[in-house]
């Protein structure tokens, strides 16, 4: 009997095992998740996405034909159909669209029964940037560093709300930045920089309610810049930006994300800088050129705090453009040539370090003086280099680092390489 009660309990477990399995649909497919970009479609399916205010989403129609079509509120959401590369749904919540939407989704199958299911779009508020009473603005990029960077923050006034003018503090406040009210839209524009530990604040007012109070924390404005966007001509003051202002930074300034070249300096005492140019400027410690392809002749000549230069992007440097500063490395990786001139070296006593990239192809005379303790070029065809002689000044004990199996080729087409290059030249 004991026997048969086991023979029982196996059968039947091994009955459940089998037949355990997920639901289908009514047709033998197995059911697929919907998620906030898909859609399972099956005739009385329903499913619901959550999304902001101006939100744009894709929302693939999973199971539906190219032939699908949908219906949806006016006022709300603006919604196309795309077929490409798959049934769906671009979607579009309104401003004020807020709660709930319902799109009728309706298709038919093979057989031409017609189906139909809801995709329900809830839809939130967005955040305009408003923390209760106060908005508050980190920074305004004045000198636009990136593709899409603007020099300017909008602000969405509440209804009612007008800018108070008197408001605007600290004093001269009105120096760094500009403030309009068009309606409900406020723009707050970058004029000059401003980094002081004192932010800027103003109101907002409306009869019978509290004020609203906006937070300017930074206006980061450095340069200037000339030819429509793309010449970094110097400095955009020299009263509103200081050494104090470079210091402050634990990274080097980037330039304009247009400028492509760096404007020449001049060498001649006799030419007064006032202050606003990159040459013998005592303000400028550190930059980032960001996409600057070009630096001209004596750019920065003199500037003799400048310590720190990123250049990534940089493919050419005349002579002189650096001579007179403090900079210890550099890294060139884009760098094509550098040009040299017999009175004035195109880098400083302090430089101990260069490293070039796989693009170099031309090297004049006179760049690098004595106290450079190492080149590195990462170059593996020296045959389309050039490179002078006298790259190096005399009485150097330099090293010319290259890639270890072209260490030889180097050889062969600079025989004169070991006699430049007092420290010989190595493998890396």
């Amino acid at each position: 009997m004991r026997k048969n009660i086991f023979a029982l309990v196996a059968f039947t477990a091994l009955t459940l095992v089998g037949c355990k399995s997920e639901a289908d649909d009514g047709v033998g497919e197995k059911p697929r998740s919907s998620t906030e970009t898909n859609f399972f479609f099956r005739n009385g399916a329903t499913h619901t996405i959550h999304m902001q205010e101006k939100e744009i989403r894709t929302v693939t129609i999973d199971g539906a034909t190219d032939n699908f079509t949908y219906e949806a509120p006016t006022g709300y959401l603006s919604v196309s159909k795309s077929t490409d590369p798959s049934p769906s749904l671009v979607i579009e919540a309104e401003d004020g669209s807020t709660g709930s939407h319902d799109i009728r989704i309706t298709d038919k199958t093979a057989d031409g029964v017609g189906i139909t299911a809801t995709l329900t779009v809830i839809v939130g508020e967005r955040d305009r940037g408003w923390k209760g009473n106060t908005f508050t603005i980190e920074n305004i990029d004045g000198d636009k560093t990136t593709k899409d960077a603007k020099d300017y923050v909008d602000i969405e006034v509440p209804e009612g709300f007008t800018y108070d003018a008197s408001t605007l503090k600290p004093d001269g406040a009105g120096e760094r930045v500009t403030i309009k009210q068009t309606g409900t839209l406020l723009k707050v524009t970058a004029k000059n920089h401003y980094d002081e530990t004192t932010p800027i604040t103003f109101r907002l007012t409306k009869a019978n309610a509290e004020d609203r109070v906006v937070t300017i924390k930074r206006v980061t404005k450095f340069w200037s810049t000339n030819n429509n966007g793309t010449v970094l001509a110097g400095l955009s003051s020299n009263v509103y930006v200081t050494q104090r202002s470079f210091d402050m930074l634990q990274n080097p300034p980037k330039v304009p994300y247009t400028v492509k070249t760096v404007t020449y300096g001049y060498y001649d005492p006799n030419v007064s800088p006032n202050g606003f140019e990159l040459y013998r400027n005592p303000i400028i410690t550190k930059i980032d050129l960001n996409n600057v392809e070009d630096i001209g002749s004596f750019a920065f000549y003199n500037s003799q705090n400048l310590v720190t230069v990123v250049a990534d992007k940089v493919k050419y440097i005349d002579n002189g453009a650096f001579a007179g500063t403090k900079i210890k490395r550099i890294n060139l990786p884009e760098i094509e040539r550098i040009s040299g001139n017999s009175s004035y070296y195109s880098f400083p006593t302090t430089l101990q370090s260069i490293t070039m990239g796989t693009k170099v192809k031309s090297l004049d005379s006179y760049l690098f003086l004595k106290e450079l303790r190492e080149v590195r070029i990462a170059s593996t065809t020296p045959g389309a280099i050039s490179m002078s002689s006298q790259v190096m000044q005399e009485g150097n004990n330099t090293t010319l680092y290259v890639p270890s199996a072209y260490v030889n080729d180097w050889k062969l087409k600079f025989p004169w390489v070991e006699q430049t290059f007092k420290g010989g030249i190595k493998g890396m």
